[in-house]
């Protein structure tokens, strides 16, 4: 039942000779979707495996329904942990590798037959069970691995960048079987990427982790709409984000540009945002609740999926979202002259 919390890890720090973690405390819940997100280096695999038991904290707490696994064997946690290069026993034939975890569990036969070829069909490999990992496509291997973890029932399933081996047309269909698979059984996993569209498609919950540490935790849409620092707003891919000082107390100036603010702030250095699908686009000077009106030349017109984005020079150089009607009734050109309109309240300033 979503809503019972299943995981809590309170202040985790490891030391190693390049990196560390650094307090790492968050919560999940039963049937959660937590992605965690950051760059290569980040420390999001160490966390995984410090969840697993692989690797061992050097302070900090682990609770796992409400009872302490910080010094529990891996073994005794029950947790399903998926490397991105699978880790499959090559000696061994796919119907041994998924069954592998339950025979060291010593289960009965006839309930390790039947968990292979549950999850075998669900994951529709069962046509591959005598075969050996070598003669299988990095698909087929995703899947064996995945058949794997899920054939031991683990209480929480852990994803170490799952797509990271395959081709893009592979990877739409494993995110949808990883979807359903989700829904299907409530699955509570943690899954760590530095692919901002697998968390767009599959995380009700994110983590952004930088240099060991967490600088935001939360529902997907309160982060992704509320970047908490200017590089969780980088790398969640947010244009327009410029250096600056704030001046008069109610204006950003950069490049001899100033724009107005929703409040009266201390003049200092500051950072701004501006989400490119908050700027309106208008063939003149049009009368608008919005504070903040420039024109500015078409630089240039990237056809997105779905929608365009037209970068506008006005001293500055934003970025604007605009749908395909926008940008047929605009009649939008390369060079044409433009006014962008955003209110203050769009500003988020760091």
């Amino acid at each position: 039942m979503r809503g019972t919390v299943m995981l809590v890890t309170k202040n985790i720090n490891k030391k190693l000779t390049r990196f560390q973690l650094n307090n790492i405390s968050f919560h999940v819940e039963k049937g959660d979707y937590l992605v965690v997100l950051g760059p290569s280096g980040a420390g999001k695999t160490v966390l995984l495996e410090i969840l697993a038991g692989v690797q061992k904290q050097q302070s900090g707490s682990i609770l796992l329904n409400g009872t302490d696994v910080s010094e529990s064997a891996p073994e005794m946690r029950n947790i399903g942990l998926l490397y991105q290069h699978y880790m499959l026993f090559p000696h061994m034939t796919v119907r041994k590798n998924i069954s592998f975890s339950l025979q060291v569990k010593r289960k009965k036969k006839e309930i390790i037959a039947q968990q292979v070829s549950h999850y075998a069909g669900l994951l529709q490999i069962d046509h591959l069970l005598d075969r050996y990992p070598d003669n299988l496509s990095g698909g087929e291997k995703q899947r064996v691995a995945l058949a794997r973890a899920l054939a031991m029932n683990p209480q929480l399933l852990l994803l170490d960048e799952p797509f990271a081996s395959v081709d893009s047309n592979l990877k739409r269909r494993l995110i949808e079987v990883l979807k359903n698979l989700h829904k299907q059984f409530n699955l509570t996993v943690i899954h760590v990427t530095h692919d901002i569209n697998e968390a767009l498609y599959l995380a009700n919950k994110i983590a952004i982790i930088q240099d060991g540490a967490i600088v935001q935790f939360g529902p997907k849409d309160s982060v992704f709409k509320n970047p908490a620092n200017t590089f969780v707003a980088d790398f969640l891919g947010y244009k327009n984000i410029f250096k600056g000082v704030i001046v008069d107390r109610e204006y950003f100036s950069t490049n001899d540009i100033r724009i107005h603010l929703d409040a009266v702030y201390e003049d200092r250095e500051s950072v701004i945002l501006i989400p490119p699908e908050s700027i309106i686009l208008s063939p003149r000077n049009t009368a608008t609740s919005a504070r903040n009106s420039f024109e500015g030349n078409v630089a240039d017109i990237i056809h997105k999926n779905g929608f365009y984005e037209i970068i506008i020079e006005i001293g500055i150089r934003l970025s604007v979202y605009i749908t395909h009607d926008s940008f047929n009734s605009l009649m939008i050109e390369n060079g044409m002259r433009i006014h962008v309109l955003f209110k203050a309240t769009a500003v988020k300033i760091y």
